[in-house]
């Protein structure tokens, strides 16, 4: 909001520019008048809120217009490079779920998750992973647990979210699984 303010006049005394539809207290009557540019800030994010409901965003891997989190040919191509049929671990090995490679738009996806502000992804990535257990479970003696790893609080502040705490939810929201 500061951007779109006039230069301020040597007399006008502002309030903190965080409060950008409020009026300079003034000596005198000349200059800008504030108030205006705080009506036209307050148009300006009323029709951005507007757009969005009637336009699509973009899939946050190839900026193509979807109403889904990616669209319909990155999540083809995601598919295209996941595992269909997970290994099989020696006896001594601790039973592990794997459900793609780290590489091509599965790396993308998730870096884009991870660094990128696209906590969106989360969702059909952890229902996609859900998915994949519901048809491979892994033999265990023991009911499972599912336990997002946790992150340094500098790393979640940066971020903004914990995205192995958003990947659990919605794995756990597609198998039943107890977070």
């Amino acid at each position: 909001p500061h951007l779109l303010m006039p230069p301020r006049s040597p007399t006008a005394q502002l309030l903190p520019d965080d409060c950008a539809s409020s009026k300079p207290a003034r000596n005198d009557h000349s200059g800008p008048d504030y108030s205006l540019w705080g009506e036209i800030i307050m148009l300006l994010q009323s029709w951005h809120t507007l757009a969005n409901l009637f336009l699509q965003q973009t899939c946050p891997l190839c900026d193509r217009a979807t109403p889904q989190p990616l669209c319909a040919s990155c999540w083809q191509h995601l598919q295209q490079g996941t595992n269909l049929r997970p290994a099989r671990p020696t006896a001594d090995a601790l039973p592990l779920l794997t459900w793609g490679t780290y590489e091509g738009t599965l790396k993308r996806a998730i870096a884009a998750l991870k660094y990128h502000g696209q906590p969106q992804l989360a969702t059909p990535l952890g229902q996609a992973l859900g998915q994949h257990w519901q048809q491979f479970p892994l033999k265990t003696g023991r009911s499972p647990l599912v336990v997002p790893i946790p992150m340094h609080s500098e790393k979640q502040r940066q971020r903004g979210v914990n995205q192995a705490e958003l990947l659990a939810k919605a794995f756990c929201q597609q198998t039943g699984l107890p977070l």
